[in-house]
């Protein structure tokens, strides 16, 4: 029996992540090549492993370290099943690029209520760490790794449909792509508030125990939404990032 390959769908967070998600999962599962399995846990690796599937997809949130070692057993570095996968060559990545300032836009007005939220810490020590991790899956190569930008993909869902099924090498019949990627416009995002994001349909639950709401989906609120203090805090924490992607400073 052949191996599945697997979908590591690795963006950071508020980045569109949980979208690439959902189109990945939705192309492996309507051309009948596979299934979406949500969030990656070493159980499921070799679970589903085991299985028929042409193709799974998994949505991960994680150092990449921990694709090396099993995460339960990290201090005794427990080589994990995933990097089994990688070393057989069966391991892709999808990987969503956003502009850090409209990272910490989203989060920022997310975390409102929330009075433990601290913007600088947020912005200065765990969004260098997310964006160093979500490089690291890039680097991996073109050949591993499909990476696109928040603000193009968006733009495009179809298209970027058609650029994640090219890469797995899936073949989309039809208006397929079109089918999958309009679906999850923002206009269709959105009416789908009224269910409770946190609390998605029955469909989504055995994917996502949550899927989070959309706060902007457009880029550049962060002009009005972050202060100067604020900007010059993510700017000179993440300047490295800025400048190999494209972002500009101001």
């Amino acid at each position: 029996m052949t191996k599945p390959t697997w979908a590591f769908v690795a963006g950071t967070y508020r980045s569109g992540s949980t979208t690439q998600y959902q189109i990945t999962r939705d192309i492996v599962e309507e051309t009948k090549s596979g299934i979406g399995i949500a969030y990656h846990t070493e159980d499921k690796l070799k679970e589903f492993d085991a299985t028929d599937h042409a193709f799974i997809a998994c949505k991960v949130f994680a150092p990449l370290w921990l694709y090396y070692y099993d995460v339960h057993n990290a201090m005794e570095q427990k080589e994990s099943y995933g990097k089994k996968i990688y070393q057989q060559g069966r391991l892709r990545a999808i990987v969503s690029v956003r502009n850090p300032y409209d990272i910490m836009t989203s989060i920022k007005r997310r975390s409102e209520n929330k009075p433990e939220f601290n913007f600088h810490h947020t912005a200065t020590e765990e969004l260098p760490r997310w964006l160093d991790d979500m490089v690291k899956w890039i680097d991996l190569g073109p050949e591993i790794t499909y990476w696109t930008k928040f603000e193009e993909f968006t733009l495009n869902l179809p298209q970027e449909t058609a650029a994640i099924a090219k890469h797995f090498g899936i073949e989309l019949t039809g208006k397929m792509n079109h089918k999958i990627g309009n679906r999850y416009r923002i206009e269709k995002l959105n009416e789908r508030k009224g269910q409770e994001f946190n609390k998605p349909p029955e469909n989504e639950r055995r994917h996502l125990p949550s899927v989070p709401g959309v706060v902007f989906g457009t880029s550049g609120q962060w002009q009005q939404w972050l202060t100067r203090p604020e900007q010059k805090a993510v700017y000179e924490a993440n300047q490295e990032f800025f400048e190999r992607f494209g972002y500009s400073k101001s």
